[in-house]
């Protein structure tokens, strides 16, 4: 074979080997691109299926706030401070209590004993729905200690308190 065809042949396999180079890096660029693109779909799906879930229940957590009583103000003249005292004590249930669909129309009755210090002395159950008066239950005892007068008069009406609780779930 003559230098020159041997030549041509030598440069012929280098332009193949290069291009075939220059394809093989052209088509896993390409692959990696798509990779990525996928990457990016599968980090959003994921965003939502773990994120989207912790936003409804936090927003279901927030609309099923109770109120086991009508909402007057603390600054009306018209309320005795025992009504006071009673309704920020029923407030901070109501702010602890978490409740779910499962136990709308139901009640729990409790009776609720306080030391002078607004802690709970103890608090049990009279009847009630199981389910409800397990939440009640918590909400109770997360929100001691509770505000409590100095007064000893209003004190003694607040010490031992029977109520029913009943979610009003909107």
């Amino acid at each position: 074979m003559k230098p020159i065809a041997i030549f041509l042949l030598i440069f012929a396999c280098m332009v193949a080997g290069f291009s075939g180079a220059i394809l093989y890096n052209y088509f896993s660029l390409n692959t990696a691109q798509a990779q990525l693109v996928q990457l990016h779909a599968n980090a959003a799906l994921h965003d939502k299926l773990i994120n989207e879930p912790y936003q409804q229940e936090r927003a279901e957590v927030e609309r099923r706030q109770v109120s086991p009583f009508k909402m007057i103000s603390l600054d009306s003249p018209d309320l005795t401070e025992r009504q006071k005292y009673l309704m920020l004590i029923m407030s901070k249930i109501r702010d602890n209590w978490i409740v779910d669909d499962s136990m709308r129309g139901k009640e729990c009755r409790v009776n609720i004993q306080f030391q002078s210090d607004g802690a709970l002395a103890s608090v049990s159950v009279l009847d009630g729905d199981y389910n409800l008066c397990v939440s009640g239950l918590s909400a109770i005892q997360k929100g001691s200690p509770y505000p409590m007068s100095t007064d000893p008069h209003v004190y003694d009406s607040l010490k031992n308190i029977t109520t029913t609780l009943s979610p009003q779930i909107r």
